[in-house]
């Protein structure tokens, strides 16, 4: 049955592990979304600890929903390419370059981590992580993937919002508009009868 070969899957795979080759086909049999939590060994220990609690913490609120890897860009190179990341240079030794520029290395800081992102044919979104608040980075990824992924089903029109509801307001004031002036020709049509009556009694009566 298919919660069976779910609740294998779940429990095969682990809920926040690293990508890499021996363990790709494992995320990727799968079949969910993946969430990459992306770093480098620039990071300090604490730094990295952090942030991989703060997104395991929520990697279980999504279990059977996303699936949560972690990615070593230094380690893996060439999958950090493939998502636009930078990663460290090599001289010709194949020893990290480090003769650079002081603005070389802060461009890279931004650039190479650590990140958030979900790439796949549905959205590609990617954000920097926040190390003050590393799980509103995480959560702030997976809405925007969740709207889009709802846009695409057609729960959700782009672009409707509050203006919609403005013109809803007007439509309502245009009603009563209306409803004001159905009670003013009411009035004037029960004023009338009353006209004709007093005419009536106006009129001198002859002697027959």
């Amino acid at each position: 049955p298919e919660n069976v070969r779910d609740f294998i899957m779940n429990n095969y795979v682990p809920v926040f592990g690293e990508f890499n080759p021996m363990t790709s086909k494992r995320f990727m049999k799968r079949g969910l979304p993946i969430l990459w939590v992306s770093y480098n060994n620039k990071m300090s220990e604490d730094g990295l600890q952090l942030l991989l609690n703060s997104a395991l913490s929520i990697a279980k609120r999504y279990r059977g929903q996303l699936t949560f890897v972690q990615l070593d860009t230094d380690a893996q190179p060439q999958i950090a390419q493939n998502f636009g990341l930078q990663v460290k240079s090599k001289n010709e030794d194949g020893e990290d370059d480090e003769d650079r520029d002081e603005d070389d290395e802060d461009d890279d800081d931004e650039a190479n981590g650590p990140h958030v992102f979900i790439m796949n044919q549905i959205a590609q979104i990617k954000e920097i992580v926040n190390m003050d608040d590393i799980e509103g980075t995480v959560q702030k990824v997976i809405d925007e993937y969740l709207l889009q992924l709802r846009i695409q089903r057609g729960d959700v029109i782009p672009g409707l919002g509050d203006d919609d509801v403005e013109m809803e307001d007007d439509d309502d004031e245009f009603e009563e508009d209306d409803d004001d002036e159905d009670d003013d020709e009411d009035d004037e049509e029960e004023e009338k009868p009353k006209e004709d009556a007093s005419s009536e009694e106006e009129k001198p009566k002859t002697d027959l």
